[in-house]
């Protein structure tokens, strides 16, 4: 079993980082990885000003060729609910992996809020784990040794990778939390053909609905 913690101090408000989390979906020429968004459901509690997304996540296995084989898997699902609190200024996310579940089982925690020492600046933390569900003809070991290597490596890419989209926002007007998260949804939506749900998202009320879709979404 593989477990990870990490942690990271933004320099940077809260506003900007969700504004420039918001801005990599549904997909972003940046993160090649990311090869699908899908929202299922969306629901806002406007007295507790929290918004809930819950999205499935198509992603590439970022793998040696022989590690995918030995899987068979070239590409992954992950279902994700993503938490905001506008007043309280905090965003969560809970991973955990839809695809071949008999054989791994991935789960992760991130979390975004303001510094308890800088009201300007955003803590970032992040826990993951990942144990194998089945014997890989003794390579168990090497799997989980590469896997804890290359989610380091991910973490220092994805800082530098923030960093970027960062600048880019600093060159921007600054969104509020809601107007971000808006135009993330709106985004979202229209481009997975569910524009029958728009007329629903209005941040001036609760609200709360589930995506249907023609046909089941795949998970494997």
């Amino acid at each position: 079993m593989v477990n990870i913690v990490l942690d990271y101090t933004y320099q940077h408000p809260f506003e900007l980082l969700v504004m420039t989390y918001n801005s990599r979906f549904p997909t972003h020429k940046r993160i090649p990885v990311l090869l699908e968004n899908i929202i299922k459901s969306v629901s806002y509690d406007h007295e507790k000003k929290e918004l809930t997304v819950v999205r499935r996540v198509k992603v590439d296995l970022e793998a040696p060729y022989w590690l995918k084989r030995l899987f068979g898997i070239y590409f992954f699902y992950i279902m994700q609910t993503l938490v905001y609190n506008v007043d309280e200024r905090w965003m969560n996310t809970a991973s955990q992996s839809l695809s071949f579940r008999n054989w791994v089982s991935v789960q992760e925690e991130v979390s975004w809020r303001e510094h308890k020492d800088n009201k300007d600046w955003t803590y970032f933390h992040e826990t993951a784990s990942l144990e194998l569900q089945a014997h890989f003809m003794g390579s168990e070991k090497i799997i989980e040794k590469f896997i804890g290597k290359s989610y380091s490596n991910n973490f220092e890419n994805a800082r530098k990778l923030d960093a970027d989209f960062i600048q880019e926002a600093l060159s921007k007007p600054l969104q509020n939390i809601i107007e971000s998260c808006e135009e993330m949804i709106r985004r979202s939506l229209t481009l997975q053909k569910s524009e029958q749900y728009l007329e629903m998202v209005d941040f001036n009320k609760s609200f709360n609905f589930e995506v249907k879709f023609d046909k089941p979404l795949e998970e494997v």
